[in-house]
């Protein structure tokens, strides 16, 4: 489970054209784009962390996972953990923290202990809500089955990555590249505010071109803006039937205001080619991030310490070497008369649970799931007992409802009609969503009624590791192009005339 708890500096791409663009009022450091419409929403101002730190929080989970644990870590923060009657209370050891970075907390079942299937219930309003987990096949499942790749990475260089990211980052692609058999073909783009690649075509992966791409890797540096748009398009083409297994693995901060944008070129331009996204960094843009590789039928692998590159990396390594669990097809009664989500199946990887939520008149007493491993058919028939009751599950299924629509949006439905469903289920389950809010009214008197009501943006702390100096002191990642234009053209007459002046004097 990852809670983020600070939004980074966004790069912001497109022109006003001189208008105002009205689609939403904020206060950010940015100003609506045509591309951005919500630019002034997600640019909130930052503090320098020389003037120390804000927004304190405290945090607490109850987790019961429904099997006994052999781990339960956080990844960024010192915790303390109380157990019983396998419920399991997790708080913050240290107190209150600042909200710099995510909070990421790990589990995982004792050896022996996870379940091939399990379910969760709940019975709400006269309908069955359900969640199960279906464990995908091991990795003998898949011995055999090893097919030649092409890998095309991706690696974000922009400002935004400078310092502790951009190390990450390399380091996570020299051991990508080192991992390559002779049998792959590969090739590296970066991009920043331009882009770059490192060979013609994808090229075998053989000692001379290996070498090649480590010195590339070490030369890295961080710079410039986020246009991640060409090397999008450069990296998916869109082609059906490749030769060789293709993927494309997309190393980056996500540190963009133009996600949606991003997401019809992945959907537009996918073919079979899968997606695999790396979040660089201590609070990288998680939406965009799990999004991206849903919409590319690939995985998200969150890196947010130097520490944990090696083990994580090789974790993903054991996904994308094997063949995934893929076409997968789950047949439920049709008289349950169940809606069911994730509404299309994705991709399994090695290791990966999957989860299904469904509401239904009731519940099924099995399923029968129906997959592939490379070309090979794979079938199970699995069966659920009346599962463990649990309370929310019904909010969990209107969560994953609100998500689908969303996504039918992005893949050209009409956003009108998306509206209206968005807002008949989250008000029905009272949830927060694009087009609904949960207000809050404090009836206290606080102000003086003979004062002025004054509205501010609140400041963010810089997510940790990052260089406050290196995005805002110079044109970087977080700063507005229109700026970038407008202080160059003021630097240039400013030379002019200084040279003019000086000109006259030495004519004089």
């Amino acid at each position: 489970m990852r809670f983020p708890m600070v939004m980074g500096p966004r790069y912001i791409p497109g022109v006003t054209d001189g208008e105002r663009i009205q689609s939403v009022d904020g206060h950010g450091r940015a100003n609506n784009t045509h591309d951005v419409a919500d630019a002034a929403r997600i640019t909130p101002p930052v503090l320098n962390p020389k003037k120390g730190s804000i927004n304190p929080v405290t945090l607490t989970v109850d987790l019961m996972p429904g099997f006994p644990l052999s781990r339960l870590e956080s990844s960024y923060h010192p915790i303390a953990k109380q157990e019983r009657d396998g419920r399991h209370t997790i708080t913050l050891a240290e107190g209150p923290v600042p909200a710099d970075r995510d909070f990421e907390l790990m589990w995982q079942p004792a050896e022996g202990q996870a379940p091939a299937a399990a379910l969760l219930s709940e019975q709400k309003e006269g309908q069955a809500y359900g969640l199960f987990m279906i464990m995908p096949p091991g990795a003998s499942a898949a011995q055999g089955h090893r097919t030649p790749r092409e890998v095309i990475f991706i690696i974000d260089t922009s400002g935004s990555m400078y310092g502790q990211s951009i190390e990450q980052a390399k380091v996570a692609l020299q051991l990508a590249v080192a991992r390559l058999t002779r049998d792959d073909t590969f090739n590296i783009i970066q991009f920043n505010s331009t882009m770059d690649v490192l060979f013609a075509d994808a090229v075998p992966a053989d000692p001379i071109h290996i070498a090649k791409a480590t010195q590339y890797a070490s030369r890295l540096a961080a710079q410039g803006g986020t246009e991640m748009q060409p090397a999008l398009q450069r990296a998916l083409d869109g082609r059906e039937q490749h030769a060789r297994l293709r993927q494309v693995i997309f190393l980056t901060d996500g540190q963009v205001g133009n996600e949606d944008a991003l997401f019809k070129i992945i959907t537009s331009r996918l073919g079979d080619s899968r997606l695999f996204t790396i979040g660089i960094g201590s609070a990288p843009n998680s939406h965009f991030m799990r999004k991206a590789a849903e919409f590319g039928r690939g995985t998200f692998t969150y890196i947010g310490n130097t520490t944990e590159v090696q083990h994580k990396m090789e974790a993903l390594f054991r996904k994308v070497e094997q063949p995934a669990l893929t076409d997968i097809v789950i047949d439920l009664p049709p008289e349950a008369h169940a809606e069911m989500f994730p509404a299309r199946i994705p991709d399994v990887y090695l290791g990966e649970p999957l989860f299904v939520t469904i509401k239904a008149d009731s519940l099924p007493g099995g399923v029968v799931v129906h997959g592939r491993i490379g070309q090979t058919p794979w079938k199970t028939s699995l069966a659920l007992s009346a599962g463990q009751p649990r309370e929310g599950l019904s909010v969990f299924w209107a969560r994953a409802k609100i998500e689908s629509l969303m996504n039918d949006q992005v893949n050209g439905s009409e956003q009108e009609t998306t509206r209206r469903s968005v807002i008949d289920v989250a008000l029905r389950h009272h949830l927060v969503s694009r087009y609904t809010s949960l207000v809050a009214v404090d009836v206290t008197p606080v102000r003086p009624a003979d004062k002025d009501l004054n509205t501010h943006a609140m400041k963010t702390n810089l997510p940790h590791g990052q260089d406050y100096e290196h995005i805002f002191g110079l044109p970087q990642t977080a700063t507005s192009g229109q700026v970038n234009i407008l202080v160059g053209l003021f630097c240039l007459m400013l030379a002019v005339i200084l040279f003019g002046l000086r000109s006259r004097r030495y004519e004089a």
